[in-house]
Order: C-alpha cells, then structure tokens, then sequence
C-alpha cells in the first residue's frame, strides 16, 4: 500500500513537471495543433470553463477497484485564476497543510472518499489538463488500480460561499472599507459579466441587463470595530480580522453583519440565470446609520424592488430563515433641560434643571407608541430613555440636565415628541432618523415566501423586525423592499458574532431562485 501511494505520488508529480513544460514551450509556439487528438475530451470542458467564467475548481474524480475493496480518489486543484483562452498560469492553492500530493488512500470495505491536493505548485491551467489526461491513459501506471471510470466537472473555488466570506471578512473594513471593497469589485468584474462600478461614496454597483424595472440585492461591507478577540495585528501593524470555523458556524466580526450575507448574495447574483435587470449593491456607512444608501439614493439609485441581506433567520423558528416584510426605524434623539446654578444649601435660589429633566421624562412616558398592521401584523413602536447626565458636583444646583432618547417608529407613525419644546426650559431635537420599512408589493412577497419555502424544510414565515437597515432609506425613495438575510437576533456586534453555514448556503440558494422568478 505505502509503495502504491509512493508511485502515485510521484506520477502526478512527474506530470505536472513534464506538462508545465511543454504546455509553456506549446503556448510560446502556439502549436495547438498538436492538441486535435484531445478536443473531443477537452472542447466540453473548456466550454464549461468559459461559460462559469474565471476561478475554477476543477474536480477530478477516479473509481477504482483495489485489492477487491471500493475506494473513492477525489482530487482537485483550486485555480487561484484561470484566465479566458488559458493565457496565463494560475496557482494550486493547499487544501491541506502537508508537503506531499496524497493526502489519504485506505482501503475500506464499501466505499470512502479521500483528497489529496497538490500544495504551492505554480502551474498553467493547460499544464493541468495534461497531467490529468495524461494519468488517466496511463491508468495512473498502476495494474493494481483498476477498472477505473473517470469524469472531470467545473465547480467555482470562490463560488463556496464559505471560502468567499472567510476571504471579506479577514479584511478590516471598520475603519476603513477601501481594502474589502477592492475585494468585491475584483471578484464581480472577475466572476461576472455585470457592469461593474464604484462610485466616490465607496458603493460597489454591479448591473446585468441594465434598464427597466430593476430588482436588487443590497449589502453593506462595513462594519462595527472588533472585539480584541476578533482581530490580530503583524509587527509591521497590519491588521487582519479573524475568522474561525467551530462546526457548521463561521466566527469572526462581520461573519453575520454581514460579509457572509453579502458572499452569498455575489454568488447568487453571478449564477442566477435572468435576462432581465438586475442589480448588486454593496454600499459603505451602513454602521454610521446608512450614508452610503443616502448617497446612492441622491445620485438616482431607486430599483423597483430589492432585498436587503441584513438577517431573518430564527426569527419565527429554529434554524429557519424567515422572510422580512416590515422593520420599525430608529429616531435618536436628546432632551436638554434648563436651569441656574446654586449652592445646594439654598436649592431655592436656583433651578434645578434635573428636575425639568424628570418632568420631561415623565411627559415622554406618558406618550402612546404608535401602531401599524402590515401583512396582518401588528408593528408597535416604542420609547426609552438611554442616558442622563446632569450636574458638575454634590453641592451645586445642577443648571443643565441631557437626556438621551431612543424611538422605534412604525411605517406612517412617530410618536409627537415635538411635544417636549413647549415645556419651560426644555429643548428636544433629533440627531438621528433611520426610516422604517414595509413592504407594499404582494407579489415581490410572494416570490419570496415560495423561494423561501422551496430552500429549507418545514414552512417560513413572514415576520417583522425591530431594528432599522439600509431597507428603510430604500422605502422612503420608492423601493418596495425585503429583508432576508443569514444572521441571526443576537448575534450582530458581539465578541462571538457567528452565523451558520447551512443559513448562508439557504440564503445564497433564496436570493439566486428570487432573481430568476421576479
């Protein structure tokens, strides 16, 4: 056994050694010619090659018999790039962490499947091919291992939404998002046949079939600051976000808010079949309360309908991605209370502004939240005080008192906090107003619902949600919006923020199906 895996060790080595070597000397003469025999073989998977694009993962399967016992070879090489026509070379990147080409070959009775990966080879994707070819007409000069039967396919290496998230959210975009959005413009100018654009706000477009009525998929790469568990820096001080994986949960800051959202969506964009107009969008300022959105919606971008990647799942159930047609917005404001100073042994002499703090706490509890029905749901708002700081000392009357306010509005409803200013010495203005969302397009819901279904076992749900996203600036210009979306309530902005593998490949497979049935 040790000799057979030493002899197929080698053999492939020796192939993609005399391979690389004559595929460059056939590339610099352009003698294709001595190719014709191989067409028949090769012209079927250089037009799937083509036709999914560039960076491939080609799969090698063999079925052999081996010492009366079933086993399973399954290799395969991630091609960092493989241009259009085979022009230049590309990069075997290691699946596993070991020096040699197999990685596991055991006899089994029934059957099993094994990799072995070949690890740091520089190559050219034609060199590739011919070590394939080449071992399959050797048999891979074994007489122990056969029959044989053997098949080649195309699969994309970034196109695991896994490996794509793990690749946006190592970048930092906290600070700033230049890096990752570099990332998501490559990728889509790479992956797809969309007009790729980035405007002077940092927003990444990307259009197929530009004009009419359009539907969207829209993201956001920025994110929150990390936890110090969450990222690591170089001597030289480069940053890099860490991404872990812990059984079927990705962990890291951005994996659910929402890097691993947004890969799903670029999959979905790339391999969804449409001939109509579609857009993908990933803006900058979500996490600063949506600028990004603003400005694109300054410049025109209005689509007819559009999902917002922010999450839905185990809302309704467990391990469930629901479909979200209305979210309440967020209005952040702050009272400021008026007064004079005095010594605190003659209280009288003053006024104390604390106390028209606490009156116009109380007028503020004594206000109805406002209610709306959407969908047969009830959306209720809500108010809560946050913050209050007032005084300078234990000894002086306090001459100003602020208030922080957090409100939850509803679709067509604020509560008339305006009513605050007409108390004496009290001031309220708002410092922050991210609008609500509702969705007033029943079949876009529809769609959504059926496409959701379709993607998971047991039923989905339409729901609601509390906090504000991108889809609420999206309503106020025109766009009837969704939320759905892998991450899930809790886990957003916190030390151990995860989100589910199964939950991103579900979402991947929504936003695909929802594209091709709008």
């Amino acid at each position: 056994m040790a000799n057979a895996e030493s002899t197929l060790c080698k053999r492939f080595e020796d192939a993609f050694a005399v391979f690389d070597a004559l595929s460059r000397h056939l590339q610099a003469l352009r003698v294709y010619l001595h190719l014709l025999p191989l067409l028949p073989f090769l012209l079927p998977v250089w037009k799937r090659i083509l036709h999914c694009g560039v960076r491939r993962l080609v799969v090698v399967r063999c079925w052999m018999g081996l010492l009366n016992e079933c086993v399973v070879v399954h290799f395969s090489a991630g091609l960092d790039v493989v241009p259009r026509g085979f022009a230049s070379s590309c990069v075997l990147r290691p699946r596993f962490d070991t020096g040699t080409l197999l990685h596991s070959l055991i006899p089994v009775s029934g059957s099993c499947e094994c990799s072995f990966h070949a690890s740091g080879v520089r190559l050219s994707f034609l060199s590739f091919l011919l070590a394939c070819l080449w071992l399959v007409h050797r048999k891979l000069s074994l007489q122990e291992l056969n029959p044989w039967e053997f098949e080649m396919s195309c699969m994309s290496c970034d196109g695991d939404v896994v490996q794509l998230t793990r690749r946006l959210v190592r970048l930092p975009s906290d600070e700033t998002s230049t890096a990752v959005g570099d990332l998501i413009e490559s990728w889509l100018r790479a992956e797809t046949d969309a007009s790729v654009r980035r405007d002077a706000h940092g927003n990444i477009f990307a259009w197929r079939n530009k004009g009419g009525d359009t539907i969207g998929l829209v993201g956001h790469h920025d994110v929150v600051p990390p936890a110090p568990n969450q990222v690591e820096t170089d001597e030289d001080g480069t940053r890099r976000f860490i991404i872990e994986q812990e059984g079927n949960r990705l962990y890291g800051r951005g994996t659910a808010d929402m890097k691993g959202s947004l890969a799903a969506a670029m999959i979905a964009f790339r391999d969804a079949q449409i001939n109509r107009s579609a857009v993908f969008v990933s803006f900058t300022g979500e996490e600063d309360g949506g600028l990004g959105a603003q400005a694109a919606i300054d410049d025109g971008f209005v689509p007819e309908v559009a999902i917002v990647c922010e999450g839905s799942t185990n809302y309704a159930g467990v391990d469930q991605t629901d479909v979200v047609i209305a979210h309440k917005g967020r209005r952040a404001s702050t009272i400021v209370a008026h007064g004079s100073a005095a010594h605190a042994s003659e209280p009288g002499s003053g006024v104390n502004a604390v106390y028209r703090g606490i009156d116009a706490i109380e007028r503020l509890r004594s206000l109805d939240p406002p209610q709306t029905t959407v969908a047969g749901m009830e959306l209720t708002g809500s108010v809560a005080v946050t913050k209050v700081t007032g005084g300078e000392t234990w000894n002086v009357i306090p001459d100003r008192c602020v208030i922080t306010v957090d409100e939850r509005t509803v679709p067509g409803g604020k509560m008339p906090l305006d009513r605050l200013n007409e108390a004496t010495g009290v001031t309220w203005a708002v410092d922050q107003d991210l609008p609500p969302m509702a969705c007033e397009n029943p079949r876009f819901a529809r769609i959504a619902h059926e496409a959701a279904t379709t993607a998971q076992d047991g039923d989905t749900e339409l729901v609601t949600k509390a906090a504000a996203t991108d889809a609420g600036w999206l309503t106020q210009a025109g766009t009837d919006c969704l939320v759905i979306g892998a991450s899930e309530p809790e886990e957003a902005h916190t030390p151990e923020e995860s989100v589910s593998i199964t939950a991103l490949h579900r979402c991947s497979t929504i936003y695909q199906s929802v594209l091709e049935a709008w």
